[in-house]
C-alpha cells in the first residue's frame, strides 16, 4: 500500500491502472478517426489511366507512376497510330463510310482523308452511269501510297463498299507483271528477248508449254509484245521452265502476295498457291490462267505503283492526319511505308512492257482516243486480265496501270465483273479516269520542245 505524504502525492496501484486505461482509449479513438479519413480520401480519387466506358480503343497512361501528393491526376495523352486507325475505322470503311469525326477517350478527334475528292466524285458518278454487275475503281499516289479514290458499285444496289478490299477475285493476267519482272530482274530475259509459241495466244495447254516444236504455224514475239498481247503459252513456259515454282513464289511474295500491308485500314493482299515441284501449276500461275492466284483491287493498284515509282512496293494509306479540337496534330502519314523489290533498271523495263500494252497490245483500242495531242507529256502503261470466277460468279475484267506527267502521278486498278452482259470494259473506264485526272493539268503544259509520250513508243 502507498500512503499520502505532506506536500506531494504518491499514487496507489488502482490510480495508475485507471490512467493507463484512459490513455489507451484516447489512442484507439485517434487511430480510428485517421483510418476513416484515409478511406474517405481514397474513395474520392480515381486513377487517370482508368478506362472510361464508351471508348473506341484502349490506351495506356504514359506516366506509369503518379507523383506523390498529386491533388489532381494528369490527363492521358492520346495515342494515335496505324493500329488504332485500323481498329477504329475498320467497320466504317467496310460499310463505305469515312467518318470525319470520332470520340476517343471522351475527346473529339477529327480525321482528314487522303482522297482526291474531285476524282472520287467523278469515279463514283461514272460507275453509276455504266452500272456494271460489279464495278470497282481504286487509285493511289504511287510515291506516297495515299489513296486518291476508292469506289465500287453493284447493279443490284446491294451494299458493295468492301469490293475494293477483298481478294476473292482471280488475278488473271495481271499476274504477268510479277512473271515478267522476275524474268528481267533475274537476267533471264530482256524486253527484246524472242520467244516462240504454237496454238492460240489465249489458251494454255501442256503441249504449248512442254512440247514446243517449230513449224509453219509457229509464231515468235519479243517478251515486250508477248506481255502487251498477253500470250499465255510464252508466260506459261517462263514460269515452268525458266523461273520454276520456287522463284515464282519468291517474287510473288516480294510483290506482297501471301502477306499483309502495314496500313491504316484493312484490306486483303493477293494470294498464290503452287505445289512445290509442280511445273504445271507454275505455268498456270505465271500466265495467270488459274483461279488459285487472287487479288484485291487495292493490292492491284499497289502492283501498278511499284512499276512507276522505281520498283518500290508501297503500302496504301487513307488517313492524311488526325487532329484534336485545338487543331493539334495527333497523327500524320508523312512517312510512307515502302520496300524496294526491284532495281530501277527492271522497273524501267517493265514500264516499257506496260506502255506497249496501251500502244500496241490489249489496251490499244480502248486508249486510241488518249492521244499525245490531247494529253501532251502524259506517260501511261497498263496490264489487262480476263478470267471467269465464282466469288462472285461472272467474267472478271481487270485493267491495272499508271499515268504520270512530271511530279503528278497516279496508279490504279479497275475491275468489272460481268454476269451475262458487258456494260463497260475496264480499260475504257481506266482511260476515262486518266483523261479526267490529267485534263485540268493539260492547259498548264508549255509548248517548249517536243514532249515524247512513252506510250507511243514500241
Amino acid at each position: 500500500m502507498f500512503s499520502s505524504k505532506e506536500n506531494y502525492i504518491i499514487a496507489t496501484p488502482s490510480a495508475i491502472t485507471r490512467r493507463l486505461r484512459k490513455k489507451k482509449l484516447v489512442n484507439l479513438i485517434s487511430i480510428a478517426l485517421l483510418g476513416g479519413a484515409l478511406i474517405f480520401v481514397a474513395n474520392q480519387w480515381k486513377p487517370s489511366n482508368q478506362p472510361e466506358t464508351g471508348e473506341i480503343a484502349k490506351t495506356t497512361n504514359p506516366r506509369a507512376v503518379e507523383e506523390k501528393n498529386t491533388a489532381i491526376p494528369r490527363a492521358p495523352s492520346l495515342q494515335i497510330d496505324k493500329a488504332f486507325l485500323r481498329e477504329a475505322l475498320g467497320t466504317y470503311i467496310k460499310a463505305g463510310e469515312l467518318p470525319p469525326q470520332l470520340i476517343y477517350q471522351q475527346q473529339d478527334i477529327y480525321i482528314n482523308y487522303t482522297l482526291d475528292q474531285d476524282l472520287q466524285n467523278w469515279a463514283s458518278a461514272r460507275l453509276k452511269k455504266y452500272n456494271p454487275d460489279y464495278g470497282v475503281f481504286v487509285a493511289i499516289d504511287p510515291d506516297t501510297g495515299k489513296v486518291l479514290a476508292m469506289t465500287s458499285s453493284r447493279r443490284d444496289d446491294q451494299q458493295s463498299a468492301d469490293l475494293a478490299l477483298n481478294a476473292t477475285y482471280p488475278a488473271a493476267s495481271t499476274f504477268k507483271v510479277i512473271t515478267a519482272a522476275a524474268a528481267i530482274e533475274e537476267g533471264i530475259a530482256t524486253p527484246s528477248t524472242i520467244y516462240s509459241y504454237n496454238g492460240k495466244s489465249t489458251s494454255l495447254y501442256k503441249n504449248q508449254v512442254f512440247k514446243v516444236k517449230k513449224n509453219k504455224w509457229t509464231r515468235s514475239l519479243s517478251l515486250k509484245m508477248a506481255f502487251a498481247k498477253s500470250v499465255n503459252p510464252i508466260f506459261g513456259r517462263l514460269g515452268a521452265e525458266d523461273l520454276g515454282d520456287k522463284k515464282l513464289m519468291e517474287y510473288a511474295e516480294r510483290f506482297g502476295f501471301n502477306a499483309q500491308f502495314v496500313s491504316d485500314f484493312e484490306f486483303d493482299n493477293g494470294r498464290i498457291s503452287i505445289e512445290p515441284g509442280n511445273s504445271w501449276e507454275a505455268a498456270e500461275s505465271a500466265s495467270g490462267y488459274t483461279r488459285r492466284n487472287t487479288l484485291s483491287p487495292m493490292h492491284g493498284a499497289a502492283l501498278a505503283a511499284s512499276i512507276v515509282n522505281g520498283g518500290n512496293l508501297i503500302s496504301p494509306s487513307i488517313v492524311e492526319s488526325v487532329t484534336d479540337a485545338q487543331n493539334n496534330v495527333l497523327y500524320s502519314s508523312d512517312l510512307p511505308v515502302k520496300i524496294s523489290i526491284l532495281s530501277e533498271t527492271t522497273a524501267e523495263s517493265m514500264q516499257e512492257l506496260m506502255a506497249a500494252t496501251i500502244a500496241k497490245g490489249t489496251g490499244r483500242k480502248s486508249f486510241r482516243k488518249f492521244t499525245k495531242k490531247k494529253f501532251p507529256g502524259v506517260l501511261t502503261g497498263g496490264k489487262s486480265g480476263h478470267l471467269s470466277g465464282k466469288t462472285p460468279k461472272g467474267t472478271y475484267d481487270w485493267f491495272i496501270g499508271y499515268g504520270e506527267r512530271n511530279s503528278r502521278k497516279i496508279a490504279y486498278a479497275m475491275l468489272c465483273i460481268n454476269k451475262e452482259k458487258w456494260y463497260v470494259k475496264s480499260s475504257v473506264f481506266a482511260r476515262e479516269a486518266l483523261e479526267h485526272y490529267f485534263r485540268k493539268e493539260t492547259t498548264k503544259v508549255t509548248k517548249q520542245g517536243r514532249i515524247q509520250d512513252q506510250a507511243g513508243t514500241s
